[in-house]
């Protein structure tokens, strides 16, 4: 009985410790997202100054969710993330060509991010 007990506090345990990486990594990916937005609002609006600035404060915010993070997600895709985001700031510096697909193509993979690691049947069984 006593087993039985302790397998269903784990189970209980892991369902629990999932649902709630499931839904910071939800929140923290909106957030990501919906600032890679505005900054495409500013870039566009020629507002270089206060896209490099939103642009910076994301970055440093993107490698404090990158340590937590890395126990729910795969390392390579916040590798491939961390360097896409590395070379965001430069481009919009220099105010190269390439800066607006640089950025919907991050903010298409910080969209998978989150919809890889959604628990679905075929991936459980």
């Amino acid at each position: 009985m006593k087993r039985i007990i302790l397998c269903a506090c784990l189970l209980i345990f892991i369902c629990i410790s999932s649902f709630l990486s499931l839904n910071m990594l939800k929140k923290n990916t909106t957030y990501f997202t919906n600032d890679l937005e505005d900054i495409s609002r500013l870039y566009e609006l020629e507002r270089y100054d206060e896209a490099y600035r939103k642009a910076d404060v994301l970055y440093a915010d993107w490698n404090k969710f990158c340590r937590t993070a890395s126990v729910i997600v795969d390392l390579d895709r916040l590798e491939e993330i961390n360097s896409s985001f590395a070379k965001l700031l430069p481009l919009i510096n220099i105010q190269a060509e390439e800066t607006e697909s640089e950025i919907k193509s991050l903010s298409k993979r910080i969209e998978r991010l989150y919809g890889a690691e959604i628990p679905l049947w075929y991936n459980v069984f």
